[in-house]
Order: structure tokens, then C-alpha cells, then sequence
């Protein structure tokens, strides 16, 4: 696991790494839901690494061997995506972290 995030609820939300899924968990450690699963398809991850929550309940994964970022709804539904592969505008190679503000994204 590399990443974690919490949620104004209290919720837990962590980056399983390995098992290329997000797992969410209320704030005693019982398991909740878990989303994703391992590809390169919308709303599927390759090594998601951090993960971040905005003050909507928006989930920012940093999928960190398909070299974007993905965001789902607080209920895991995929929502979109940006990034490639590469050094250009726009483009990543292998992102780690994400952190999101209550003024917007950092």
C-alpha cells in the first residue's frame, strides 16, 4: 500500500499497489468497498500510488504505471482521466503523489 486518504466522514481510503485497486475503509479499519482492477481501461489501475480527495468526495488517483491520472465519485464509479506516457505538456512518467486544497488541486 503507498498512498492514503480520508474523507470529511471519516472514511479511509487507501492505494492497494499490488493489488492494483483502491480499498476503502471506515476510520476503525473495517473494510467498506474496494474499487478497480488491474488494466489500462478507464477506471482500471497499474500500480495506483497516491490518492487524494477533494472537499466534493472526488477521488484523485495517481495510476502510476499507466503514467496518468484517473478520478472517480465517492461511490468508485470512474468519472475521467488525464495524462500519457512522456515528458511533454501533459504527459507523466511513472507520477507518484497527488495532494488536492480546499481551493482546488495542487
Amino acid at each position: 500500500m503507498w498512498g492514503i486518504a480520508v474523507d470529511s466522514a471519516g472514511f479511509v481510503y487507501a492505494a492497494d499497489y499490488f493489488n492494483h485497486r483502491i480499498q476503502k475503509f471506515t476510520s476503525d479499519g473495517t473494510f467498506v468497498s474496494k474499487f478497480g482492477s488491474t488494466g489500462t481501461g478507464n477506471g482500471s489501475l497499474y500500480y495506483p500510488w497516491g490518492i487524494a480527495l477533494d472537499t466534493a468526495g472526488t477521488i484523485f488517483v495517481v495510476d502510476n504505471s499507466n503514467h496518468r491520472v484517473q478520478t472517480f465519485s465517492p461511490s468508485g464509479t470512474f468519472v475521467t482521466k488525464w495524462g500519457t506516457i512522456g515528458s511533454g505538456n501533459g504527459q507523466f512518467t511513472y507520477p507518484a503523489g497527488f495532494a488536492v486544497e480546499p481551493a482546488g488541486i495542487v
